[in-house]
């Protein structure tokens, strides 16, 4: 049994190029497609035992390949769902929810360098997150996700300066930056 499964094996890793071929076409980038072809060979040398008829290895690979892509588009959906939605509750948050007293400036400093441009930018600035994410060449969802993580980080240094997460505790706030 071991010889035939190592047999198989050989079979599949020799028909690579052929299968990343197949996966590349129906995957945005060369990365991604080597990805799940790696993938998709270490679950078939795990699911080999499974294979009935040796013969209908191709297509037995094959289908698994197809279920592989099809897990992947479904997963990148959800993860540009999620994105969305992490946009929509980015762009509706006010500068009081953001940064809500005037220490937040003073703490503006203490940030990673790309919190703090974005912050500057977008909140202090009022530039749109579309003109951000071009003029820092990446995508819209990616400028979102680095705002809200500088706004957490923001928060977080208010939390730890002014023991306080409160906006309108911090409005009053009688505490220097």
């Amino acid at each position: 049994m071991m010889e035939v499964s190592s047999a198989l094996l050989a079979e599949l890793t020799a028909r690579q190029a052929e299968y990343l071929a197949f996966v590349a076409g129906r995957v945005p980038t060369p990365a991604d497609a080597e990805d799940l072809l790696q993938a998709s060979l270490l679950r078939a040398r795990d699911r080999l035992h499974t294979l009935r008829d040796p013969s209908s290895l191709r297509a037995w690979f094959y289908r698994l390949l197809r279920r592989a892509i099809a897990d992947y588009h479904a997963r990148r959906a959800q993860n540009e769902q999620r994105l969305d939605q992490l946009a929509l509750e980015v762009e509706t948050q006010t500068p009081e929810e953001t940064a809500s007293c005037a220490c937040s400036l003073g703490l503006l400093a203490g940030l990673r360098p790309e919190y703090r441009s974005m912050l500057e930018q977008v909140d202090l600035e009022d530039r749109s997150l579309a003109d951000v994410a071009a003029a820092l060449g990446i995508t819209k969802n990616n400028a979102t996700v680095r705002l809200h993580r500088a706004r957490q980080a923001l928060r977080d240094a208010l939390a730890e300066h002014c023991n306080t997460t409160s906006v309108r505790e911090c409005q009053d706030c009688g505490c220097e930056p």
